[in-house]
């Protein structure tokens, strides 16, 4: 699937999660909601050079992103896109694309090792971020206060995203024709629905329209919380 297919459907389905299971935190479903969007619905294809978030890795994009006005999620995806695409890369060429990251050996990895990661380059960047814009110690430091306070919590968030995203990301690869290697390494079988869909055909349209819909219904379920 497409990138943005993946994206919505991140996005819905960690939002969904942290709905289900934090229903009383809107602001835990918000923070899920925009990480599944950002980074866990795309995570399996860093496996790709040309991926939108590996792409996120590069100067170019980098200094685009700084100038957003999420700049507390793009710094630590890029510094995140970095660290992963220089992890994957041997990876990626020992396969082809499809390969470790689409399997649940693979959602396993993803689930322990990048929320720990995602929020430690938050930290740093609060950290660093006043001698870059003195105007923004005082936000950037009680900002950081309240991470490192509420760390197990957040920490829960980012698994749970992770989790939720990173599966999404499974299940919509399993629709295409060329399928997942979901047992490797234990099987060398690559699992596909009955009915496949063609990655970038005009078949994908309606899964996309139906992945807006529903990272539509969760935002809304969010908001009125």
């Amino acid at each position: 699937m497409r990138s943005t297919t993946h994206s919505l459907a991140g996005g819905a389905a960690a939002g969904a999660a942290a709905l289900a299971c934090l229903p009383h935190s809107p602001l835990a479903a918000a923070g899920a909601i925009t990480f599944g969007t950002v980074v866990a619905g795309e995570l399996p294809d860093l496996d790709v050079a040309g991926s939108r978030l590996s792409r996120g890795s590069r100067a170019r994009h980098a200094r685009g992103l700084m100038r957003t006005p999420l700049l507390l999620l793009a710094i630590p995806a890029v510094l995140l896109g970095l660290l992963t695409r220089l992890l994957l890369k041997p990876l990626g060429r020992l396969g082809a694309h499809r390969g470790a990251t689409h399997t649940l050996v693979g959602l396993v990895v993803f689930t322990i090792m990048i929320p720990p990661a995602y929020f430690g380059c938050a930290l740093g960047l609060l950290h660093v971020l006043p001698a870059l814009h003195p105007a923004a110690h005082e936000p950037a430091t009680d900002l950081a206060r309240s991470l490192a306070g509420h760390a197990p919590s957040v920490l829960a968030v980012l698994s749970l995203s992770t989790l939720a995203g990173v599966g999404s990301h499974l299940a919509l690869d399993w629709l295409t024709p060329s399928g997942i290697p979901a047992a490797a390494p234990f099987s060398t079988r690559r699992y596909h629905a009955p009915l496949t869909v063609r990655t970038g055909s005009m078949a994908e349209l309606p899964i996309t329209a139906l992945m807006l819909l529903l990272w539509a219904i969760v935002v809304l379920n969010a908001l009125e919380r």
